[in-house]
């Protein structure tokens, strides 16, 4: 698990794991989920 803080953005990015993003979905706004191949 990775956090990643991006002031300049003023972003979160938390990352379970380092498989490889294939589709992303904006739950609500301001808050994207990506996930890999297998759905997660």
């Amino acid at each position: 698990m990775k956090l990643k803080v991006d002031k300049e953005n003023d972003a979160l990015y938390f990352r379970l794991d380092e498989a490889s993003i294939v589709e992303s979905e904006e739950a609500q706004p301001g808050v994207i989920l990506d996930f890999n191949a297998e759905g997660k």
